[in-house]
């Protein structure tokens, strides 16, 4: 099955990733796809900063070295179970609490769909959950201060850690890069990993937003152990055993159902 274009874009960058440079014959290979199509991904990753072209192929750009997607590619994957996940997840939340909201494209599904709570108090230190909630007058935004993570579109580095540690969170939402039995909680970014350390200390109740393809995977950064999570509010495609293993560990797992 032909993958539709946010799933090739994050294919180009794993193969990039592992190679210094690929040529558009070897994508077009690898992709079952036209070599148009895939010189039309590239020019488009190109104008994004992605990728840069060199003759024959591509090669990614420096900013892009990490072992995740940029932002602006990973929410459109797993879009469905993410959706559905953000409506469970704005559940948990009532009238009048304050939430800690951070910056992974889980939680900015949840950002959508807290617009209808009444007197809430959201402190986040995301560019993408600030503008989703920036015109909701229920709704009082708190925008952490901090260094400008320009790919994230986040605010990160000693101003946010200043800025979160002068508030404590009815709930803390957070997203991960990896969770596992072995390992806790692990995140891709350095930066990113020390807000999320103390957006974990920072609350009464701490709940992880993610998609199964996050269980069972171990990422750059040690974040917390897993008994820092009360609950994880995942999506179908998690396995019994994970889902029983994490509750053997105290985690409240709560799988969402796929939408008929």
């Amino acid at each position: 099955m032909a993958l539709i274009q946010p799933e090739r874009d994050n294919r180009i960058l794993e193969l990039l990733r592992n190679q210094n440079v690929i040529r558009v014959e070897r994508l077009a290979s690898e992709l079952n796809v036209t070599q148009a199509t895939i010189r039309t991904d590239l020019q488009r990753m190109t104008k994004k900063g992605l990728v840069r072209r060199v003759h024959g192929g591509a090669v990614l750009e420096k900013s892009f070295t990490s072992h995740e997607a940029p932002f602006i590619l990973r929410k459109d994957s797993f879009i469905e179970e993410k959706r559905q996940i953000g409506r469970i997840a704005a559940e948990e939340i009532v009238d009048g609490q304050t939430v800690v909201l951070d910056i992974s494209t889980t939680v900015l599904e949840v950002a959508k769909n807290i617009k209808n709570i009444k007197s809430l108090i959201v402190i986040t230190n995301s560019m993408h959950n600030a503008l989703e909630l920036v015109d909701v007058e229920e709704i009082q935004l708190i925008l952490m201060g901090g260094m400008v993570e320009r790919v994230e579109k986040c605010m990160v580095g000693p101003i946010a850690i200043k800025t979160l540690s002068q508030f404590y969170a009815d709930k803390v939402f957070i997203g991960i890069g990896g969770l596992s039995l072995e390992k806790g909680i692990t995140d891709f970014g350095l930066a990113e990993s020390e807000v999320r350390k103390l957006m974990i200390e920072s609350g009464k109740e701490i709940i992880a937003v993610a998609d199964s393809s996050k269980i069972g995977v171990i990422s750059f950064v040690s974040t917390a152990p897993l008994h820092k999570i009360n609950k994880l509010i995942t999506d179908w495609h998690i396995r019994q055993d994970q889902c029983d293993a994490l509750r053997e560990q105290g985690i409240d797992v709560v799988v969402c159902k796929q939408p008929e």
